[in-house]
């Protein structure tokens, strides 16, 4: 399961080649019974004193949000199915300021239209 999530981490990452790109990939086919979502995260997930600076974010079943400024990203995913959520967490600290450091975070849910989801 590690591994798995190594490589969708790494997949999501190598998608990064043109920088600060904020727009959401649609889902597959944007295929009627997609929704619009809004995963968030808070900074205790980048650990002692640091703050979220960017997201990468994918639902499956759904789209994938390459590169979003700030701790929530809109993300397109099938309404009402159960949901993972993965998310590259670029971090700013104290110490560093450039954000190079991500996190990986997996989550499940059952996706609602317009719903924030904090993790």
């Amino acid at each position: 399961m590690k591994f798995k999530r190594f490589a969708t981490a790494a997949a999501m990452a190598a998608g990064l080649s043109i920088g600060g790109i904020s727009a959401v990939q649609p889902a597959p086919a944007a295929a009627a019974g997609f929704i619009t979502i809004y995963p968030n995260y808070a900074n205790n997930n980048c650990g002692f004193l640091g703050s979220v600076r960017a997201i990468q974010v994918a639902a499956f079943p759904g789209g994938t949000t390459p590169y979003h400024l700030g701790n929530w990203a809109p993300l397109q995913a099938r309404n009402g199915a159960s949901t993972h959520i993965v998310a590259n967490i670029w971090c700013n600290y104290p110490w560093s300021k450039s954000g190079t450091s991500f996190k990986v975070k997996e989550n499940w849910v059952t996706a609602v239209a317009n719903k924030s989801y904090y993790f």
